[in-house]
């Protein structure tokens, strides 16, 4: 009787499940550039723009880009 053969199995992955705690070492690399300070002025003026109407619709945003992607 012959025999298939099969593609050999590869060991349990390293890195797949691994928490994201385990490369905590590359996330101190790159603080955030933002203080709390600024993030939370940015969200106020964020909140104000919406409560006073001044949104941009979806198809508005994708003229504009279709727009600005044709003048590169």
């Amino acid at each position: 009787m012959k025999t298939k053969s099969y593609p050999p199995i590869e060991e349990k992955s390293i890195v797949a499940n691994e928490p994201i705690v385990a490369y905590s070492s590359v996330t101190r690399e790159r603080p955030n550039p933002y203080t709390l300070e600024e993030i939370h002025a940015s969200m106020d003026e964020s909140e104000a723009d919406f409560m006073a109407g001044r949104v941009y619709a979806h198809e508005d945003v994708m003229r504009e880009m279709r727009e600005y992607i044709m003048t590169l």
